[in-house]
């Protein structure tokens, strides 16, 4: 603690606590937005300059931190669409949203917003039959990759000519064993998994 000294008697300095002016520092000439957009979406949104904002590395922040200030038409869509699925889906836009990588933000937080058409079934199918399995398109699902997630979350959507039984037939026997075809079941591969979680059905096992 500092002291001062006036005739003789010492006295205790209080610091002056300063007040930052971030108002007048983010509206100066001189304020980094290239470096800084991210500090401002997060504590001081309401100073945030549209026209200055460094959209490119920045628009996932604005997507969770002051959504009312986001600009469809400036704002990466690209990097940036899975943080507006997941914070603000009021604010999405189907025509420039990023499908091919985050389509399955949609099916996980606001599936209303799903596209069926848009959607990457290739890569995302599974969560739908996780998340939204009322959305599951059986021509569109990827059957090849994704049965087993059927079996697990949603097997009343399970489609017997279009399940890959090859692959995924132990799904059944665990997790919906009264969806079980027994003449596509991969007995050859898959019959540990019987044993294991439906032992009575053992005895359709076909005799080679």
């Amino acid at each position: 603690m500092k002291t001062m000294t006036i005739d003789g008697v010492k006295y205790k300095l209080t610091p002056v606590k300063q007040t930052i002016n971030w108002e007048e520092i983010i509206k100066g000439e001189d304020f980094d937005w290239k470096n800084r957009s991210d500090f401002v979406a997060r504590r001081f949104p309401e100073f945030l300059d549209p026209d200055k904002f460094n959209w490119e590395d920045c628009s996932r922040s604005v997507a969770q931190f002051c959504p009312d200030k986001l600009d469809p038409n400036k704002f990466n869509w690209e990097n940036g669409s899975r943080s507006v699925a997941q914070y603000c889906p009021n604010k999405l836009d189907p025509n420039k949203f990023n499908w091919k990588n985050d389509g399955w933000y949609i099916a996980q937080y606001c599936p209303d917003k799903l596209d069926l058409d848009k959607f990457n079934w290739e890569n995302d199918s599974w969560y739908i039959a996780k998340y939204c399995p009322d959305k599951l398109d059986p021509d569109k699902f990827n059957w090849e990759n994704d049965s087993r997630y059927v079996a697990k979350y949603c097997p009343d959507k399970l489609d017997p000519d279009k399940f890959n039984w090859e692959v995924h037939s132990w799904s059944v026997a665990k997790y919906c064993p009264d969806k079980l075809d027994l003449d596509k079941f991969n007995w050859e591969n898959d019959s540990w998994s019987i044993v294991e979680h439906c032992p009575e059905l053992l005895k359709f096992k076909p005799k080679n």
